[in-house]
């Protein structure tokens, strides 16, 4: 069954009015024309009060401003559920402006019937599916004071997702690594090997660095020499001054991976 769009046109011009909506009768049949507006008002309690899923919009409306439809506009965008808006104005001068509102297209008059297609096809794409992100689960190692006074050794279980990570660090002499969190924290004593990190889960911006550290290159900023060795680097972050040597046989992949995650 073919999905139907309610739209509402909103221009002081009763002509091209007429004209939008005869196009979209006759070769949008999916897109249902609700109402029509000459001025800013009328169009806004329609949309805001009664909602509707698209808005034809003009910019230059003669009694009311030269740039009114973008006022509307703005006002659209601040509504919990906004209606896609098409610009369709016989003005290029405000399309730099327009781009600010996330438009689905900027229409000239008189309209181009395969722009009009090519906005209306972008209207109809399905909107992306937004998984939510993995979540790791990880043990680690916390020390307390117990009741007599002797350290105890207890593992909590957390569950990470990708964002709450800086970067990880194997621990010598043990299969295990240590977690360090954006937030400051460190978690000892993970029981999950550096490799396994790579392999295991899907973490696209993590990259190994060192034969004993994989970082998190969303917060990565760059890297500088190592002036106390040849032909060495340092890895540096974007509001952390923590600073990681970056091994030799793996800069190559750094470089080339730090261009990709941002």
């Amino acid at each position: 069954m073919m999905r139907k769009f309610s739209v509402v046109i909103v221009d002081d011009r009763s002509l091209a009015r007429k004209r939008l909506k005869r196009l979209l009768h006759e070769n949008h049949p999916d897109m249902d024309v609700v109402a029509e507006f000459e001025n800013i008002e009328s169009a806004w309690e329609k949309i805001a009060v009664s909602g509707v899923d698209g808005v034809f919009l003009d910019i230059n409306f003669e009694q009311q401003g030269e740039t009114a439809g973008l006022a509307l506009a703005r006002r659209i965008n601040l509504l919990k559920a906004a209606p896609w808006i098409i610009f369709v104005t016989g003005y290029p001068e405000h399309a730099v402006v327009a781009h600010d509102f996330r438009p689905f297209g900027y229409i000239l008059k008189p309209i181009d019937e395969a722009k009009l297609e090519k906005a209306l096809n972008k209207v109809r794409e399905p909107a992306p599916i937004i998984r939510p992100p993995i979540r790791i689960e990880v043990r680690h190692k916390v020390l307390r004071l117990g009741e007599n006074g002797e350290v105890e050794r207890l593992f909590l279980t957390r569950f990470l997702v990708a964002d709450e990570i800086l970067y990880i660090q194997s621990q010598n002499g043990i299969n295990a690594v240590k977690v360090y969190l954006v937030n400051g924290e460190v978690l000892d004593d993970v029981s999950i090997r550096l490799n396994r990190w790579l392999t295991d889960y899907d973490l696209p911006c993590f990259v190994q660095v060192h034969r004993s550290a994989i970082v998190n290159l969303k917060y990565v900023g760059g890297f500088k020499a190592d002036l106390e060795k040849a032909e060495s680097y340092l890895l540096t972050f974007k509001e952390n001054p923590i600073e990681l040597s970056v091994g030799a046989t793996f800069f190559a992949a750094f470089k080339e991976a730090i261009r990709r995650c941002s």
